[in-house]
């Protein structure tokens, strides 16, 4: 997931009639109201709201009284692609509310190269507990550690996945149908979407370091800068040498274009 906007919201007591490029998170911070949508669909919103609003969908917000919000706008957006807004309840602790909290301040500081590495944790956090707020069930605790496993070795390229499941003491063609049953992707699928958004994640940072190609393949564990670039493109659209220009000069776009609709009720 990439944040390319993440704002806070005044005290509202509505948001005129909108729309975004990219999925909207929005998390309440006080008060209460109600958010209709283009279809004429009105959902109630309160203290433990956490709001998914799909790109291109016209939504409204209003109140009796005031509200506040934190509104993130992301690309690759974890949850199930789907044409309809997502509602999801927070976690007794304001977890994600919490996260976006964090996450806020840091969005707008300078000197993001020092604070790359702490966003890039918070929104991994943030990633995984939209994640799990939007299950209807738990997880099986097998999958949970080969998610574990995977995730504890996405950077070593001599990573194998049927030796890591066989040597896990489960049978590895019911740990594939499990997995893929609770995640819809095979270990296999799952290892390269965590190599690939990491490979992201550190190809932007490169825009700045000029890390080589190399390097970058190396830490999110590809065997070669070529196998990665194949990879990637097949994954994402675009060359890695290409992506964070691209991401950058989107990024840009984006936010000049938000920047104005939040405070229009300031």
């Amino acid at each position: 997931m990439r944040i390319d906007f993440g704002g806070k919201s005044p005290l509202l007591s509505s948001c005129p009639l909108h729309t975004h490029a990219t999925w909207e998170i929005l998390a309440l911070i006080s008060g209460g109201g109600t958010i209709t949508f283009g279809d004429g669909t009105v959902e109630s919103f309160g203290p433990y709201s956490v709001i998914c609003v799909p790109p291109n969908m016209p939504h409204t917000e209003s109140s009796a009284g005031v509200y506040q919000n934190y509104c993130f706008r992301v690309t690759d957006f974890p949850l199930p692609d789907t044409s309809a807004p997502i509602l999801l309840t927070d976690d007794a602790g304001h977890t994600i509310r919490t996260l976006m909290g964090l996450l806020y301040p840091l969005l707008h500081r300078g000197g993001q190269e020092t604070l790359a590495k702490p966003i890039e944790h918070l929104v991994d956090a943030l990633e995984e507990f939209l994640l799990l707020r939007a299950r209807q069930t738990p997880p099986d605790i097998r999958t949970g550690q080969v998610i574990r496993l995977l995730t504890q070795n996405m950077s070593d390229a001599a990573f194998h996945i049927d030796r890591a499941l066989t040597e896990s003491g489960y049978c590895p063609d019911h740990i594939r149908r499990l997995f893929r049953a609770e995640t819809g992707k095979t270990p296999r699928e799952y290892l390269i979407d965590l190599r690939i958004r990491a490979a992201k994640r550190l190809l932007l940072l490169r825009r700045q370091s000029y890390e080589s190609l190399d390097a970058v393949a190396e830490a999110c564990g590809f065997s070669d800068a070529a196998y990665f670039s194949r990879v990637f493109k097949a994954r994402v659209g675009i060359a890695p040498s290409a992506y964070a220009d691209k991401t950058a000069a989107e990024r840009a776009q984006t936010q000049e274009t938000d920047s104005g609709v939040r405070g229009a009720d300031a």
